[in-house]
C-alpha cells in the first residue's frame, strides 16, 4: 500500500495504490479513524500519522505477500519509537477462523 498525491496543486489529496480493492478499502477504513498512512517506501518503513496527530515510524522487518494456498498474507513492523514488534495477518475467513480463538 503506498498514498499517492496526485494533485499538484492540492497536497490534502491522496489516493491509494495496493494490490487488491480489500487492502484499499482497509486503509480507506483506518483513515476514517483518523490513523491516516503518510509515507512507504517499499521494502525498509512507512509513516502513520495517529488519531492524536503523532506521528509513528514502522521498520518492516517481513513481508509475507499472498499466496492461494495459503489464501493469507502478513506483515511483520517495529515501531521505531518503542521498539515493539507487531505480526499483522489477514485473509479468507475460511482460513482465519482457524488460527483465532473464540473468546
Amino acid at each position: 500500500m503506498t498514498p499517492v498525491y496526485p494533485k499538484l496543486d492540492d497536497p490534502t489529496y491522496k489516493e491509494f495504490q495496493a494490490s487488491s480493492p480489500d487492502e484499499v478499502a482497509l486503509v480507506k477504513f483506518a483513515d476514517s479513524l483518523n490513523m491516516r498512512l503518510k509515507d512507504r517506501d517499499q521494502q525498509n518503513s512507512m509513516t502513520i500519522l495517529n488519531a492524536n496527530d503523532f506521528e509513528e515510524i514502522y521498520e518492516i522487518k517481513a513481508i509475507f505477500p499472498f499466496s492461494s494456498e495459503t489464501k493469507r498474507m502478513g506483515i511483520i513492523v517495529k515501531n521505531v519509537q518503542s521498539g515493539k514488534i507487531i505480526f499483522y495477518l489477514k485473509g479468507a475467513e475460511t482460513v482465519m477462523k482457524n488460527k483465532v480463538k473464540p473468546s
